[in-house]
């Protein structure tokens, strides 16, 4: 159930990477809600840690896949350095496109019980 979910808010997370740059073409004002956007990230972050990191382990315990934990902790890794902005604000959207995609494969392997040696 909460690979499920994980996989779930990964896709949210994705779609709201990938549509808001486009409506903000679209619609040059909505550049005045950067706070309002911030607030949104640490929001799913909050939300996708303690999501996804219960349902790895659970995962873990379960068929000992060492391959999907680690790369769901590299997922988040990536999601957490875009939402802090460490390496600049420009890189926020592909660290955070590349962990979404990163942490949905983990849940992915969950879900199949992959035994990666």
């Amino acid at each position: 159930m909460f690979d499920r979910l994980g996989m779930l808010l990964s896709g949210v997370c994705l779609v709201h990477c990938i549509a808001l740059p486009l409506i903000l073409l679209v619609f040059p004002s909505i550049l005045m809600t950067q706070h309002a956007d911030t607030t949104v990230h640490w929001v799913l972050l909050g939300i996708a840690v303690p999501v996804s990191g219960f349902a790895l382990w659970q995962g873990f315990r379960r068929h000992g896949s060492r391959y999907a934990i680690l790369l769901g902790t590299l997922g988040l890794v990536l999601l957490t350095l875009g939402v802090l902005h460490v390496m600049g604000q420009s890189l926020e959207a592909p660290l955070t496109v590349v962990g979404v995609i990163a942490l949905a494969a983990a849940h992915w392997i969950n879900l199949r019980g992959y035994q990666h040696e």
